[in-house]
């Protein structure tokens, strides 16, 4: 499924996108760009100041 996950997102699909296509919540998205460990799916990931 990862492989899936990665294959879509670098053919431009958002993370909403390939959520609801495959029935995925938004945090198995997420997973499966970090099991992947691939850095340039997370390069347009907002950046959280939530420590501010």
């Amino acid at each position: 499924m990862t492989d899936i996950v990665v294959a879509l997102l670098r053919a431009g699909w958002s993370d909403a996108d390939v959520a609801r296509e495959l029935g995925m919540d938004p945090e198995e998205v997420f997973r499966s760009k970090q099991v992947s460990g691939l850095p340039d799916l997370f390069r347009d990931h907002p950046y959280s100041r939530s420590w501010d």
